[in-house]
Parts: structure tokens; sequence; C-alpha cells
């Protein structure tokens, strides 16, 4: 149950962190200043940080959830799955669209 909670944690952490990509229109998003960096300018992220706090939050409750519901494995390790692909899916996105730029 850990693993599968850990698993689920991941994807979503992953999903999560595929985000931050579309956020800014020019440069990149830096997480620390929460800021939108080119070289001459910086500017504010658009609304899909709010998604990004909130994909990482329900990943990390779900994963809480999953480690201690022993009777809802059947629920429980598809949810896993579909998280870690989701995951997975949006790192092979971003990578893809990297090498396209």
């Amino acid at each position: 149950m850990i693993a599968l909670a850990v698993l689920f944690a991941l994807g979503l952490l992953s999903v999560s962190a595929s985000i931050p990509v579309w956020t800014c229109s020019r440069g990149r998003l830096d997480l620390f200043l929460e800021m939108c960096v080119h070289r001459l300018t910086r500017s504010d992220p658009t609304s899909w940080l709010l998604l990004k706090r909130a994909i990482l939050l329900v990943g990390v409750v779900g994963g809480g959830a999953i480690a201690f519901s022993r009777r809802w494995v059947r629920v429980s390790a598809p949810l896993a799955a579909l998280a870690w692909f989701a995951g997975l899916g949006g790192f092979l996105v971003e990578t893809k669209m990297i090498h396209l730029v």
C-alpha cells in the first residue's frame, strides 16, 4: 500500500511539475520568486500556478489516504497507475516539445 501511495504521489508530482512549462509566455518560471524570468524582463505567471498547487495537494493527500486504506486496493491501484502514466506522459510531452522548439 505504501508503494501505491508513493506511485500516486510521484505521478501527480510529475504532472504538477510539467505544468509550469506553459505558464510563461516568455522566459522560464522561477519557482522561488514565482515569476517568469527572461533575460530582459520579468513578469507574473498566469493562473496555472494555482492549478499546479492544487494537483500537488491532491497528490499528497491522496497518497496519504491510499497508504492507510487497505480495503480500497481495487480503487487505489488503478488510480495510482493512472497518476503515474499521466505524469510520465507529461514528461514525454514536455521533452518532445523542448526538442521541437
